[in-house]
């Protein structure tokens, strides 16, 4: 106690500049506990708390060999052929079993499309297609996959839809076609013969493919839509088309 009482009467400056520092560093504690609380908080800001991602509803693969990147989806084969209306399909033989069933055949005295559909209950990958015709050699086909569909395949609402007659303007004229629908689905139109270029699509609609003979485009509807209009502008020749809709699980 002696030396702590000398040290207070002979040091006063000392003494008053160990606790300034004292006092210092406790400021200095207590303001970077603040910012590290800042950071922390910033931090579980920004990562995301427990948000279900939204489904990934729609297209889920296209083309032969097909690999998707989902099981339980929908695998729909389009089939056509020009000139040839007493050509038919003999089989469809896929690589990983799954079976196919027809939906619909549309036959005019030029043009025939098939629509065939079948369920994929496990991913896919490299699954090859193979299609075998009789009294035919040049038909033209493709395959793509839609993730997300409901309890039934299709919207029953919504029968396949094939319109021929409804193009105008002749060459570079526009082909048409509508589709009653009922729920949030998944709606593709198919050309038999958009000839060489693609189509020039409206807004919302989406290029799937197309081959000079053949073409797909879909469209997913975010909201019941009780009419759906496909057109196919700058076609360069005459085309039926098909349009069916898929009915997606509610989301």
């Amino acid at each position: 106690m002696y030396a702590q009482s000398d040290l207070r009467d002979e040091n006063p400056e000392r003494l008053s500049v160990m606790a300034i520092s004292n006092d210092l560093r406790t400021d200095m504690s207590l303001a970077s506990t603040a910012v590290l609380g800042i950071l922390i908080l910033v931090i579980l800001l920004e990562v995301p708390q427990g948000v279900k991602a939204a489904p990934s509803w729609g297209l889920d693969g296209i083309g032969s060999p097909l690999t998707t990147g989902h099981a339980n989806d929908i695998i729909i084969l389009v089939a056509s052929c020009v000139g040839c209306y007493t050509g038919q399909i003999s089989s469809v033989i896929d690589s990983s079993g799954l079976t196919f069933t027809q939906r619909a055949n549309y036959t005019d005295v030029y043009f025939q499309i098939w629509e065939y559909y079948a369920v994929a209950k496990s991913r896919l990958s490299s699954d090859f297609v193979t299609v075998t015709w009789s009294h035919l050699n040049h038909g033209k086909w493709q395959v793509f996959a839609v993730h997300g569909y409901g309890g039934v395949h299709f919207d029953v609402s919504s029968p396949v839809t094939v319109s021929s007659g409804s193009c105008v303007g002749g060459f570079l004229g526009t082909c048409s076609a509508t589709l009653e629908t009922s729920g949030r689905d998944f709606v593709f139109a198919y050309l038999a013969e958009p000839d060489i270029g693609p189509c020039s699509l409206a807004p919302g609609w989406t290029y799937g493919y197309s081959n000079g003979y053949s073409e797909l485009d879909y469209l997913v509807l975010k909201a019941p839509s009780p009419s759906v209009q496909f057109d196919c502008n700058n076609i360069e020749t005459y085309s039926p088309i098909l349009m069916d809709a898929i009915l997606l699980r509610p989301g």
